[in-house]
Parts: structure tokens; sequence; C-alpha cells
């Protein structure tokens, strides 16, 4: 009798003990909370030490990543053969008559016309590109590459995350123009930076 007595009470302790453990781990689970959206991810990978990236995002080994750049550096240091000029037939000049001077520059018939007017270089064009609510920082770096501001929408971002502005976002319409650089389209469409 005693043993049947010490084993129920045994059984029963440890079916018990198993309730009180869930109802732990129950209440641990949502005292943490999860981790539902992007940006909740993106702070804790921060908080971590760690880069997230979106599914569409080439990331590079560090291996990858060296000979991507030595491959770019090749390309740009590569020497530029020199094409053969096209052969661009000369200006008919009138002979010469005692009445019309040799000189091709006093002579008329050669020079410019009076209205004609040199080519100034063209202003560079500019492109406006809108951030609205709930656009990552990847949403904005595929937009601008998509519009042609910026050429590399990964390096885009790894220099934006490097100046920390991926929480800096403004919505809003901004200029910007070909070619220009990086840092200056990352001041354009961030908020400045708090110091705490």
């Amino acid at each position: 009798m005693k043993n049947r007595l010490f084993m129920l009470g045994l059984g029963i302790g440890l079916i018990a003990g198993a309730l009180l453990l869930q109802i732990m781990n129950f209440g641990q689970g949502s005292s943490t909370g999860t981790l539902a959206t992007r940006e909740q991810i993106d702070k804790a990978a921060i908080v971590q030490g760690l880069k997230v990236y979106s599914s569409e995002d080439k990331v590079y080994t560090e291996k990858e990543w060296q000979e991507k750049q030595a491959k770019e550096k090749a390309s740009k240091e590569k020497p530029v053969t020199p094409t053969k000029e096209p052969v661009v037939p000369k200006a008919v000049v009138a002979p010469t008559t005692p009445e019309q001077p040799a000189n091709k520059d006093d002579n008329p018939s050669v020079k410019a016309p009076a209205n004609s007017t040199t080519s100034s270089p063209k202003e560079p064009s500019v492109t406006t590109f809108t951030i609205v609510s709930g656009d990552t920082l990847n949403d904005v770096a595929a937009g601008l590459k998509k519009a042609g501001i910026i050429n590399d929408a990964s390096g885009f971002v790894q220099v934006a995350d490097g100046l920390k502005a991926n929480y800096r976002l403004q919505m809003g319409d901004f200029q910007f123009k070909k070619g220009e650089n990086v840092e200056s389209i990352i001041t354009k469409i961030t908020k400045p930076a708090t110091s705490k």
C-alpha cells in the first residue's frame, strides 16, 4: 500500500511540475515579445551588431567582395586603346586672287556664320523622387536605381547603413542631379542625426 501511495504521489508531482513548467514558459514568451515588423527586426539586429538584408539583395562573402572590388578596379585601370580618328574632309578654299586675301582667317567663305553660337555644356538633368510612408531603405535604394539616380542599390544601402541613415528616412519629394554622389543623396533624404 505504501508503494502505491508513493507512486501515486510521484505521478501527481510529475504532472503538476510539467504544468507549472508550461505555464512558466508561456509567461516568458509573452514578456519578451516577438519580432513582428521589419523595423523591430532591424533594431534587434543593430543591438546584436548584425545587418539584415532583404531577399532581393546580393550578399557577398568577404572573399567575394574583395574579388568584386579587384575586378572593378582592374576595369577602371584598363588602358584606353586609341581609336583611329575618322578622316574629315578639309574645307574647299577658292583660289586666291589679288582682291582676295590668302589668309583663311580673313576669308569670309571659311568663317563661321555670324549667328552661330558655341554650344555650352548642358546642365545636369534633375530627377524628382518620392519617398512614401512605409518605404524601407532597400525600397528607396531600388527606386533610386530604377530612376537612374544611382547605379548600385546594394552599395547605396551599405553606405547608408554606415551613416546610420536607415531609421532617419524622410517622406516627401526630393530632387537629384544625375551623377550626384551618394552622401549628398543620403543627406537630402534623411533627418539630421540627434545627439544623445
